[in-house]
């Protein structure tokens, strides 16, 4: 399973935002290769450096993917569709995003906790089956 479904599925099963989760995605949309300690250094304050440089905590440089509607929508594929929906009885809800691979236009659709899981989920499906 590729780094961005693993990711979408955690962003589905999620039940808030996951500065972790935030870090993951950053990461593998450089194309960098992660690790758990990557990850972990990234999450962790620190003022001195390390051996081989500073590693910056998460809040200087990773957007808030799974907390915030405008870093969600960063994750969307240029000039594609997107579809948001809240159902308030079920406290749940649902996006859509379109993708373009070999057979043409396609869409995923993802449910999850709030609207920016939701996005963030179904984005990262698209961006792995574009």
């Amino acid at each position: 399973m590729s780094d961005l479904l693993m990711l979408a599925e955690r962003c589905e099963s999620a039940d808030g935002p996951d500065r972790e989760i935030d870090v993951r995605i950053s990461l593998s949309l450089k194309g960098e290769m992660y690790s758990d300690w990557l990850v972990a250094e990234n999450l962790r304050y620190r003022d001195e450096p390390t051996g081989y440089g500073r590693y910056r905590p998460a809040d200087e440089w990773v957007p808030k993917y799974t907390e915030s509607l405008d870093a969600a929508m960063t994750l969307i594929i240029e000039e594609r569709d997107f579809v948001l929906s809240s159902d308030v009885q079920n406290d749940e809800a649902t996006a859509s995003c379109g993708f373009i691979d070999g057979r043409g236009l396609g869409y995923v659709e993802r449910t999850a906790k709030t609207a920016v899981l939701a996005l963030c989920a179904a984005a990262l499906r698209a961006r792995a089956a574009a």
